[in-house]
């Protein structure tokens, strides 16, 4: 089953509703050909365990942290390149839940990407009450290439990710907690003038 990413993402980051995040999901995986390991794999995992420990209180501040800086395997017009922006993009909406900075999200994506527009208003509405993750929680372990793009775009991405657990807080208090979730997702992106953007996402459950 197939639902859209945006909504998991938003049952997620609503505290009311942090119950549904805590299933793991055991979708049937699309075909695809994987793509080998993706050159500048090192910066976002760097990036992502530099940061893994809680550190609410200087990342609480919208546009406080720099945002990591688009892999060059990700700026190339190749399948590879496509591949390794789809994984670069969904651990960037990880870091922008821990950080509630969704300026570097707003620049992966195209303006026509609704769910994607639509994760960023919810991120952007938790982040005015105060409320983010305690850490990065996203890592993408395995990402592909698709045989298919289902009609959508010039090439699409099958990532399988864990979601480790993790609280949102506001300040220091801890207002939800999810468990560690696994599922898959599917990013569909565009070749637009020289660079990839994200037209459309699925989470596979």
């Amino acid at each position: 089953m197939r639902r859209p990413a945006a909504l998991m993402a938003a049952t997620c980051l609503a505290i009311s509703g942090l119950s549904a995040c805590a299933g793991e999901g055991d979708g049937e995986e699309t075909s695809s050909t994987t793509v080998g390991p993706l050159p500048g794999d090192s910066t976002t995992s760097s990036s992502s365990s530099a940061t893994s420990s809680t550190s609410s209180s200087s990342s609480s501040t919208k546009g406080g942290d720099a945002a990591p800086e688009l892999p060059s395997a990700a700026k190339k017009h190749t399948k590879e390149g496509a591949v390794a922006f789809a994984k670069f993009y969904w651990e960037e909406t990880g870091r922008a839940q821990e950080s509630g900075d969704t300026n570097g999200l707003s620049e992966l994506i195209s303006p026509d990407c609704t769910v994607c527009h639509s994760l960023i208003d919810d991120i952007d509405k938790d982040h005015d009450k105060g409320i983010h993750a305690d850490r990065i929680p996203t890592k993408v372990t395995l990402a592909l290439i698709a045989t298919t793009t289902d009609g959508k775009s010039d090439e699409a991405a099958t990532l399988n990710v864990t979601d480790q657990a993790h609280n949102f807080v506001d300040g220091a208090e801890a207002v939800g907690h999810v468990k560690e979730t696994k599922y898959k997702s599917i990013v569909y992106v565009d070749w637009d003038e020289g660079s990839w953007v994200v037209v459309d996402t699925f989470i596979i459950t």
